[in-house]
C-alpha cells in the first residue's frame, strides 16, 4: 500500500520570546527541593533528591504541536532530562529526552498541549545520578506536519481499496501524532474490516485516555473505500461509504507529523490501495462527510476560510477549556484563546486573575460569567465590571448576560440582568451578548412533549430552555456550538473598535 510520512515543518517564531538568562530564569521556577539560578548566561539546576524538577508555566495552543528545544549538559549530574507535560508542574508524567553529554548538547522534545488549559516545559531528575546541570538556548516554538497545516480543527478524506484478504489485525489508513505513537489521532481499519477512528492521549502511559468513534462500518476483502473525517477540539465524526457517526470529545492532539499508510513506529502498515487523499482546513458537519463518502458522489470541498485571531477569554465553568464551557468551542471557529476561566470562581477571582495578567490586556475580551458565584451585591458588581474594564484600557470586550439562573432561587437573577442591562446603557450594546434568544429558537415547542411547560416558563422569564442542559445548569454540547457561532458576530464587531 501507499505510504507517506509529512513532517516538521516550523515558521521558527519563538513562543518564549527569546530567553536569555542574562539576569534571571525567565519564568522558570524550581518545583522541589533543588535550586536554581543563573551562572555565566545559564541556567544551572541543582538536583538533591528525586524527582527533583524546574519549569515554567505555559498555557494555550490547544489541539496543537509544540517543540520545547535548546542545549543542556551535565555537570556533576548523572544526566540531564528535558520535558514537556500537560500533568503537573513536577512532571507527573508526559514527553522527555535524556541527555548524558557533558558538552552543550541540542535537544528537542515534541508534544501537544491538549486543551491548552495548562502545560509546563522545563527540566526533571527522575535518577541516575543527582547533581548539576546547565541549559542555554531554550526556545518554545509551534510545528505542523507541513506549512499551512490545520492542526486542532480539519477535515480529512481518503480514497482507496481494501487489501484482499482482509489482513487478520489492524493496519493504519492515516495517522497524525508528535512522533512518537503516545498522543496521535488515526483511522485504523481493524482485523474485521470495521472502521475506525481514534484519539489516544498519553498512549501507554499512566494516565492514558482514548476516545474510540467505531464508525459502523465494516468494510470486505477488495472493497472500495471512500472515507471522510471531521476533527476539532469538540468533536470527532467519520463517514465510511456514506453511513456516518460522531461523538462530542473535551480537547484534542496537535500534529507535527501526519502519516500515511502506517503509523509512527514504520508498523501496522497498511496492505490495501490508496488512491487519493487530502486534508483541509475546518471541521465539516457530519452530514457533508456523510454525502462527500457516498460512493457516486462527485462533492468537492468547500473553501474554508482560516482566521488566526486571538482573544483572551474570562468567567467560570460557562467559558473554560473543559466538557461544560465554551472555550474550545471558540478555538475550532478559528480564534486562538488564552483561557483563564475556571468553573465555580468569583466574579472577584475571575477579575484578580485577569488583573495578573497584562500581557493579555491587549487582546479582545470575552467575559462569561455563567453563575454569580459569591455575589455581593450590584454595587460590588459595577465596580468589578469598571476596574475590567480600565485595565484594558482599549473597547474591544464582550460581557456575556449570565442566563441560567431560574427564578425563585437563592442567586440574584434579577440583580444579574439589571447588570447586564447597565453595561449595554453605559457602555454601549456593542459590548453585551445574550445567548437566551438565540437558545429560544430551539425549545420545545410541542404541547405535548414532556419539558414544553418548563422550557415555555423558562423563555418568558428571560432563561436558557432548561431541556437545552445536561444538569439542570450548563448547556449541552450542541447548544454551546450553536451559542459560540451565534456570538462569533457580537466578537466580531467589538473586534473592530479601537
Amino acid at each position: 500500500g501507499l505510504v507517506r510520512t509529512f513532517g516538521t515543518y516550523t515558521d521558527g517564531v519563538d513562543l518564549l520570546g527569546g530567553v536569555t538568562f542574562a539576569s534571571d530564569t525567565e519564568g522558570f521556577v524550581n518545583r522541589a527541593d533543588g535550586a536554581l539560578t543563573v551562572v555565566d548566561g545559564e541556567l544551572e539546576f541543582t538536583t538533591v533528591s528525586a524527582p527533583d524538577s524546574f519549569s515554567r508555566a505555559m498555557e494555550g495552543y490547544s489541539g496543537r504541536a509544540l517543540r520545547f528545544g535548546g542545549k543542556v549538559r551535565r555537570g556533576t549530574a548523572g544526566l540531564a532530562t528535558a520535558g514537556f507535560t500537560r500533568v503537573n508542574s513536577a512532571f507527573g508524567n508526559g514527553e522527555f529526552v535524556d541527555v548524558y553529554s557533558t558538552e552543550m548538547t541540542d535537544f528537542e522534545v515534541i508534544s501537544t498541549p491538549g486543551t491548552g488549559k495548562n502545560f509546563w516545559i522545563g527540566g526533571v531528575q527522575f535518577g541516575g545520578g543527582l547533581g548539576t546541570s546547565y541549559w542555554d538556548d531554550l526556545y518554545l516554538e509551534e510545528v505542523w506536519p507541513a506549512q499551512g497545516f490545520p492542526n486542532a480543527c480539519l477535515t480529512a478524506t481518503i480514497e482507496g481499496t481494501m487489501p484482499n484478504p482482509l489482513p487478520g489485525s489492524i493496519e493504519v489508513l492515516w495517522q497524525g501524532d508528535t512522533g512518537k505513537d503516545t498522543d496521535r489521532v488515526r483511522l485504523e481499519v481493524q482485523a474485521d474490516g470495521s472502521v475506525v477512528l481514534i484519539r489516544d492521549t498519553y498512549y501507554g502511559k499512566s494516565v492514558a485516555d482514548r476516545q474510540l468513534l467505531d464508525s459502523g462500518v465494516d468494510l470486505v476483502a477488495g472493497q472500495a473505500f471512500k472515507i471522510a473525517v471531521a476533527i476539532q477540539r469538540t468533536r470527532m465524526a467519520v463517514a465510511v461509504n456514506g453511513a456516518g457517526t460522531e461523538i462530542d470529545v473535551v480537547g484534542t492532539t496537535g500534529f507535527s507529523h501526519f502519516r500515511i499508510g502506517q503509523n509512527a513506529s514504520d508498523a501496522e502498515t497498511f496492505t490495501g490501495s490508496v488512491a487519493a487523499y487530502a486534508v483541509y482546513a475546518g471541521a465539516e458537519e457530519l452530514g457533508w462527510c456523510t454525502r462527500w463518502s457516498t460512493p457516486e458522489s462527485a462533492m468537492q470541498i468547500p473553501a474554508v476560510r482560516r482566521l488566526p485571531r486571538r482573544l483572551c477569554l474570562n468567567g467560570d465553568s460557562y467559558m473554560e477549556s473543559s466538557s461544560s464551557g465554551l472555550g474550545m468551542m471558540l478555538e475550532d471557529l478559528g480564534y486562538d484563546a488564552i483561557n483563564l476561566a475556571v468553573g465555580g470562581s468569583t466574579t472577584a477571582a475571575q477579575i484578580a486573575a485577569y488583573l495578573a495578567r497584562p500581557d493579555l490586556h491587549d487582546l479582545t475580551c470575552v467575559w462569561w460569567d455563567g453563575s454569580p458565584n459569591g455575589f455581593v451585591d450590584l454595587a460590588t458588581e459595577q465596580a468589578q465590571i469598571e476596574s475590567w474594564i480600565a485595565a484594558m484600557g482599549h473597547d474591544r470586550w464582550l460581557y456575556v448576560r449570565s442566563g441560567q439562573i431560574p427564578n425563585g432561587r437563592t442567586e440574584p437573577h434579577s440583580d444579574m440582568t439589571e447588570l447586564y442591562e447597565w453595561i449595554a446603557y453605559t457602555y454601549g450594546p456593542e459590548h453585551v451578548y445574550d445567548a437566551q434568544p438565540v437558545l429560544a429558537n430551539y425549545a420545545i415547542t410541542d404541547p405535548n412533549d414532556a419539558g414544553y411547560a418548563d422550557d415555555q416558563a423558562d423563555i418568558a422569564g428571560g432563561l436558557y430552555p432548561i431541556s437545552h442542559t445536561y444538569d439542570g445548569v450548563h448547556l449541552d454540547e450542541p447548544y454551546r456550538r450553536i451559542v459560540a457561532r451565534d456570538m462569533m458576530k457580537a466578537i466580531e464587531r467589538v473586534r473592530a473598535l479601537a
